[in-house]
């Protein structure tokens, strides 16, 4: 009977206990949830994280995911990807779009439904020229790729990339030709004076100057002006005679110095009457007198003259119609060509000399 009645107070003091415990954990997870219940922006996470650690501590199984972030406002959110912004709803953290047309990728991109999408480049329309959009909200000015083909060069029309022959005179062939104006790289001499000297030009007994693409000479007795380059018969020599000393325009072909060329010719032509007298270097400072020739056609300025010479003949043309011609004893020695002046102050200005190989 008293190993009965032990055992019954022993069952009795178990279960008080168990009971004691189960109320004194009910009260403190009832606290908490009563805490939580005092912050409004925390409330359903409060009830939430509660939810899932009674799961836990009675050793529950699935008991569910980690409740969102919670916000304030969006800075309290993680950094957003590039062309989203965060968002604070609700004190839930979220993302949103971008508006398209967005700048992104250091601007190399433009946002178009929330991906960053990167602008176009020249080197995206191959073949096309011109004002392009780059797909960003920008505009390209591309140009056209230089064909590398001598005496051509890129051209726009249209939209669309060509190639056009360069102009006559243009350096070809390391400088040491010209483009005929036909995509073609010639041996011809060419100078329009517009690069500002007078490279490529020998002073002889004068001074020469370059000016408004116009080269000016002027002799203080007798001298003359002529290329560098010397040049072998067959050829035409041309130019125009922007201005040219008060009573006569003169030049020459086979030049090789003033007082050192041998058959060097020089042409005299008179302004007034068109009258041409010819002479021959024969050495020294001597000028030998072989003949004149009534024309008839007095000169102007700008008048544009051409010379043909072929071995022991030469042809003068004025604006693109004979003028006259004659056959020396001679051949025409290999040498430059150019101009001479015999009166100081009585300057000769020439523009676009050309010398054409045939």
């Amino acid at each position: 009977m008293e190993k009965a009645q032990g055992a019954l107070e022993y069952l009795l003091l178990v279960g008080g206990a168990v009971l004691i415990a189960v109320i004194i954990l009910s009260m403190i997870l009832g606290l908490g949830a009563t805490a939580g219940s005092d912050a409004n922006s925390t409330t359903n996470a409060g009830f939430n994280l509660t939810d899932k650690k009674r799961c836990e501590v009675f050793g529950g199984t699935n008991c569910g995911p980690e409740p969102p972030a919670t916000c304030i406002a969006p800075s309290d959110c993680d950094p957003a990807p590039e062309c989203k912004k965060a968002t604070c709803d609700a004190g839930t953290c979220g993302t949103e779009d971008m508006a398209d047309g967005t700048s992104c990728d250091g601007g190399a991109g433009v946002c178009n439904t929330g991906i960053c999408s990167s602008c176009s480049t020249c080197a995206d329309y191959l073949g096309q020229c011109g004002l392009i959009s780059d797909g960003c909200g920008g505009t390209l000015n591309c140009g056209c790729t230089d064909p590398g083909i001598e005496c051509q060069s890129p051209v726009c029309s249209a939209g669309a990339c060509g190639s056009e022959f360069d102009t006559y005179g243009t350096s070809c062939n390391g400088g040491s030709g010209i483009c005929d104006g036909a995509g073609n790289c010639t041996n011809d001499f060419y100078d329009d004076f517009e690069d500002g000297d007078s490279a490529g030009w020998i002073a002889d007994g004068l001074s020469i100057s370059v000016a408004s693409g116009q080269m000016t000479y002027d002799a203080g007795f007798d001298g003359i002006a002529y290329t560098s380059r010397s040049f072998t018969p067959p050829y035409t020599f041309s130019w125009t005679a922007k201005s040219m000393p008060e009573a006569y325009h003169s030049f020459v072909v086979g030049a090789n110095g003033l007082n050192t060329s041998t058959n060097m010719v020089l042409i005299v032509m008179v302004k007034s009457n068109g009258i041409v007298y010819w002479y021959r270097k024969t050495g020294g400072s001597y000028w030998s007198s072989v003949g004149s020739s009534v024309t008839g056609q007095p000169l102007s300025s700008n008048d544009n003259f051409s010379i043909s010479v072929s071995g022991s003949l030469i042809t003068i043309q004025r604006n693109g119609t004979p003028f006259t011609s004659r056959t020396m004893s001679f051949a025409i020695p290999v040498g430059g060509v150019g101009f001479r002046d015999y009166t100081i102050n009585e300057k000769g200005t020439v523009d676009n000399v050309r010398v054409a190989l045939s």
